[in-house]
């Protein structure tokens, strides 16, 4: 039965099994290229794009936030609560920083993102998605199987492990962007070996030569070797053939136009790897560009890549790290602000309108550039010359009392 199982296992096309790309098992692609989660980083745009989006995501700070007071929860360091598992110290062996690096990282390539929260313990710990796996009992119950660092198998109960995916399979296994990318990093992957073979023999020609009469195959070696040892010179940089009356025939084999545009051809391959992240051109440095654009470009990154993302991990953090009387009160949210950092100028006139318009108190922006408050600083503040529209009337909320007797005039 073991021996069928892993015959089974053997002949079942690897990218029906996205799940395997963590234990180093490869796709095969078109392309002739075997494509893994490790392999694939050795492509520029796939390395890039992968990190800027998880850094992008593991920089965006993840607060604690009382839906009454929409007031941040702070880390406690005395009674250790969710938020300071967040914010400060996960678990003992990792920084909130890595630990989300790592958890993205596996969202990405592997569909699956999956972090243990033991109870009682307020900590945090990444799974592996290549060996863990939920599976429902005969209960009706969810159990999540897992192996801890060496090897041991772990089974956790679904109320403490939270679980992100993408490109949902099931509803507890996704599929990860190698899985639909592979024939493009394939292609990519043999273009990089083409375009290298090209470099090392550099502009070096080819050549068919015929000669009278049969030629061992060592007697045809001697000649290819005497002939890039000519062509290459003493340098590596070229040097002059010379043909005795033997060669009956000498060709060179040209690189055509169509064949030259070969190095541009390729280039085309990391637009689609772009694609396949939604990463805008802009990050790869390609494309127009300009420090305003940039700017809005950044709110639109944020919008159409990010927030996919931040909102369904916003969404299990709730359901997962708060207990059913905390999630009546308090909710996880990703300061989006923190990431759009604007220029000092335009960032200026934000929160001078956020102050204005009462719905930010001037402590509050000073706190954003890390500055400190001052006394008097936490009160809202908002024009004395707004008014009221209700009920098809119009009502001051302040306006100066008619003068008195001395003349003098008063305001409420």
């Amino acid at each position: 039965m073991i021996l069928r199982n892993a015959v089974k296992n053997l002949v079942t096309p690897t990218w029906t099994r996205p799940e395997l790309l963590g234990g180093g098992v490869s796709i095969s692609t078109v392309a002739g290229k075997s494509v893994s989660t490790t392999n694939a980083m050795r492509i520029a745009t796939y390395y890039r794009a992968l990190n800027l989006i998880t850094d992008d995501l593991s920089m965006i700070p993840l607060q604690l936030i009382n839906s009454e007071t929409k007031k941040r929860v702070m880390p406690d360091f005395v009674r250790r609560n969710m938020a300071f598992a967040v914010e400060v110290q996960p678990n003992p062996y990792m920084i909130p920083f890595m630990l989300r690096k790592q958890f993205w990282v596996d969202v990405l390539t592997h569909g699956d993102g999956i972090q243990w929260s033991p109870v009682g313990t307020r900590m945090i710990i990444n799974l592996d998605p290549a060996v863990t796996y939920a599976e429902k009992r005969a209960d009706g119950n969810i159990w999540w199987i897992s192996q801890d660092v060496e090897g041991r198998p772990m089974v956790m109960p679904d109320a403490e492990v939270k679980h992100v995916h993408i490109n949902m399979k099931t509803p507890f296994k996704g599929r990860g962007v190698i899985e639909f990318a592979r024939e493009t990093l394939g292609t990519r992957m043999a273009g990089n070996e083409t375009k290298a073979g090209i470099f090392q023999r550099g502009l070096m020609p080819s050549a068919i030569a015929e000669f009278d009469g049969d030629m061992n195959s060592d007697a045809r070696q001697k000649v290819r070797d005497s002939y890039w040892e000519a062509a290459r010179g003493s340098d590596g940089s070229g040097g002059v053939v010379v043909l005795d009356g033997k060669v009956r025939k000498f060709t060179l084999a040209e690189i055509k136009p169509v064949d030259a545009q070969f190095l541009e051809s390729i280039l085309a391959e990391d637009v689609d790897i772009a694609n396949f992240f939604a990463l805008p051109l802009y990050k790869l440095n390609q494309g127009k560009q300009s420090y305003e654009s940039n700017d809005q470009q950044d709110e639109d990154y944020m919008r159409s890549t990010l927030d996919p993302y931040l909102v369904q991990d916003e969404q299990a953090c709730r359901i997962k790290w708060l207990t059913g009387a905390e999630q009546s009160t308090s909710y996880w949210r990703y300061n989006r602000d923190a990431f759009l950092r604007m220029n000092s100028k335009a960032r200026a006139v934000y929160l001078k309108d956020k102050i204005l318009s009462g719905q930010m108190t001037p402590n509050e922006a000073l706190a954003i550039d890390d500055q400190p408050g001052y006394t008097g600083g936490d009160f809202h503040f908002i024009p004395s010359n707004m008014a009221i529209i209700a009920d098809g009337k119009v009502t001051a909320i302040s306006k100066p009392e008619t003068n008195s007797g001395d003349g003098s005039a008063n305001e409420k």
